[in-house]
């Protein structure tokens, strides 16, 4: 059974989960680069190591093995796990698409929309925030308002923590939604009209 397969029999184990979820994060990591001959190295190196002394991920420093970074993995989906039960969701789109203005800023996408919510989930170790972390979910916001979406609500998931932090976009926030698209399109060379 495939490790698709055992997820939505709900008959897995966290720990391929996790494995399986850092490789494909690896994997996404090239694609946004775009560049494969870094991707290439990467999969010669794993199918080096071979799959029996467990995964071996391609960018960090070598002196974190798979199964630390598995073991994070885990520990922040139980965090994920209480907020997911916790929330009344009807709808929700992982990692939404924003069509050519994620082109725009090179394939980065909100983590998370449920309903008329923007979250971007965050694992710092510290708690705290940066004003470009704000900047950053108003700008998925003027994005998914662009492309049609309503959005009432930004918010941060502080996923150590299991501490969500939200903006309401009231009516003020609401009009200069179109200012942070227009900082994203003017830095990009991107014209609206396309």
């Amino acid at each position: 059974m495939s490790i698709q397969a055992s997820f939505a029999s709900g008959s897995g184990f966290l720990r391929e989960y996790s494995n399986a979820a850092l490789f494909l994060a690896e994997l996404d990591s090239f694609y946004r680069t775009g560049s494969p001959y870094v991707l290439d190295y990467a999969l010669h190196q794993l199918q080096a190591e071979g799959t029996s002394k467990g995964y071996r991920y391609f960018s960090q420093n070598s002196t974190v093995t798979g199964s630390a970074l598995a073991s994070n993995v885990e520990q922040l989906a139980c965090y994920f796990e209480s907020f997911a039960h916790s929330t009344e969701i009807e709808h929700a789109w992982l990692n939404p698409n924003f069509g050519n203005l994620s082109e725009v800023v090179k394939g980065a996408d909100a983590d998370l929309i449920y309903d008329d919510h923007l979250i971007d989930f965050k694992t710092y170790s510290k708690l705290s925030y940066k004003h470009l972390d704000w900047a950053q979910v108003l700008g998925y916001a003027a994005m998914a308002q662009h492309v049609g979406m309503k959005i009432s609500t930004v918010g941060l998931y502080f996923a150590r923590f299991d501490l969500l932090v939200t903006l309401e976009l009231n009516r003020t926030l609401q009009e200069q939604l179109p200012i942070f698209l227009d900082v994203i399109t003017s830095s990009a060379s991107y014209d609206l009209g396309k």
